[in-house]
């Protein structure tokens, strides 16, 4: 201060030689290669396998695998490919899973967009994220805005061939391309787009696989909106290793309804936010071994009423990194509640609100980076 009495406080170190040693990024185990989310799909794996469940429809790998080669060829004829933006507006299903696995084959982004919001907000979204094509049903058609063309899918031509589509068309790059876009609620303003690339994907996909335990074998329950990022872990942890999706139906929000949709199918694996977390009965559904849960804070009370029987992890992040930042391993009702530590990939550090670090047990803003994080460039298209 003597040496340089106009320096801001600001600028004052304030931290011993040794506390700077101990403040350094916490980091993820490791990075996995980046892959695209077509290279991600495993259908050729497991093709006799049932993946999609569906109310008392049912499709296998190999069914799922060639209805998206044939609506992916159909887009890629409409001019869609890397660096574009394909609009999904329907309504969590079969169809709205078969969408995003033909967008993701032709290279483009997904763009989910609920058909039953205004109109103004979709129009927003349609534009502001640069979209060229849309995927919906004949039954929503009429009531979405016709800026962009939209291709029903239950009136995609059945005589498309059924040969698989070779992914290696998209270039390796594209790894550094956008794999989806998914729009904030817009509580505090215009909705936000948010464009998240493919390169964290494959890390995040294998964090799930370890953390969760989950096989060929499990059932995984996909209960999140398709325009809340959640859904993309639900892609992951299912097709990821060849499991199951169990689909609730969109009019289902938690309780008895969820529960006993739950105990029919046997899911074994789930992610609900605390609030539907907190709407079902352990009980109830036998089969489930591991629960994830997030979007919101989890209450002590939650694990003193779910840890016992099964596995409890709490993950954490913000829209901007690829769903999940950070993740704990199994929760306990004798510790506290934490976000856990950064997954595969990740780094963080705790700073202040000059952006310098802050001593152990000081609090801090955390700050996340790694190859997750969203695109900063502007909406392509």
């Amino acid at each position: 201060m003597a040496a340089d009495p106009a320096m801001p406080l600001s600028r004052l170190n304030l931290l011993a030689e040794s506390d700077f040693d101990l403040i350094v990024p916490t980091r993820g185990d490791h990075r996995a290669a980046p892959r695209t989310f077509a290279d991600l799909l495993t259908a050729a794996r497991f093709p006799g396998t049932v993946a999609v469940v569906d109310g008392t429809r049912e499709f296998t790998y190999a069914e799922v695998e060639a209805r998206s080669d044939r609506l992916a060829a159909e887009l890629i004829e409409l001019g869609a490919g890397p660096e574009d933006v394909v609009a999904v507006a329907i309504p969590r299903s079969a169809e709205s899973i078969l969408a995003v696995w033909a967008a993701v084959k032709t290279g483009a982004a997904f763009l989910p967009v609920d058909p039953t919001y205004p109109a103004a907000r979709i129009e927003h979204m349609l534009s502001d994220s640069g979209a060229i094509l849309g995927l919906t049903l004949t039954g929503h058609h009429d009531q979405l805005p016709g800026t962009v063309l939209w291709v029903d899918l239950d009136e995609v031509r059945p005589d498309r061939p059924a040969h698989p589509l070779d992914v290696s068309r998209i270039p390796p790059e594209s790894v550094d391309g956008i794999a989806y876009t998914i729009y904030t609620s817009g509580s505090t303003g215009v909705p936000k787009g948010v464009l998240v690339p493919h390169r964290g994907l494959h890390a995040l996909a294998e964090e799930l696989r370890d953390r969760a335990r989950v096989t060929s074998q499990s059932r995984v329950l996909h209960f999140s909106s398709p325009g809340f990022d959640a859904s993309v872990l639900e892609y992951l942890l299912a097709f990821g290793v060849g499991a199951t999706m169990m689909i609730v139906p969109p009019t289902v929000y938690g309780g008895h309804e969820l529960s006993r949709i739950m105990a029919e199918k046997r899911v074994t694996h789930a992610f609900l936010s605390p609030t539907a977390l907190a709407s079902i009965d352990p009980r109830d559904v036998p089969d489930v071994g591991c629960l994830l849960t997030g979007g919101e804070e989890c209450p002590p009370e939650l694990v003193k009423r779910w840890a016992p029987g099964h596995r409890l992890l709490n993950a954490y992040g913000p829209t901007e990194a690829t769903v999940a930042a950070d993740m704990t391993s199994d929760l306990t009702a004798a510790e506290p509640v934490t976000i856990g530590g950064p997954l595969r990939g990740v780094a963080e550090l705790v700073l202040d609100a000059r952006l310098q670090p802050v001593p152990i047990g000081v609090a801090g803003e955390l700050y996340i980076a790694g190859d997750g994080l969203a695109n900063d460039a502007p909406p392509v298209g």
